[in-house]
């Protein structure tokens, strides 16, 4: 067994405006919710997610996810638009 930098990272969420902003935590969360312990997504993140387009290429491997479980995203980013 090899270990990875996932394998220490601490998957806590203390501040959601923080600690989702890299992709890692989401994407973990997906795997999760979605696929068990299956941590298929786990190994296409760019990690450590350090620049903003790795941080963006995370937090789309966790969106692409999501709308692949039928999950349907455009209709949450509207709602959040029309609240005004």
């Amino acid at each position: 067994h090899e270990q990875t930098v996932l394998d220490e990272y601490d998957f806590r969420v203390r501040n959601l405006a923080t600690d989702l902003r890299d992709g890692l935590r989401l994407t973990r969360a997906v795997e999760l919710l979605a696929l068990g312990k299956n941590r298929r997504l786990s190994a296409t993140l760019r990690v450590p997610a350090v620049s903003r387009l790795q941080k963006l290429h995370n937090v789309g491997v966790a969106l692409q996810e999501l709308e692949a479980q039928g999950v349907d995203l455009s209709s949450t980013s509207s709602s959040c638009n029309n609240s005004t």
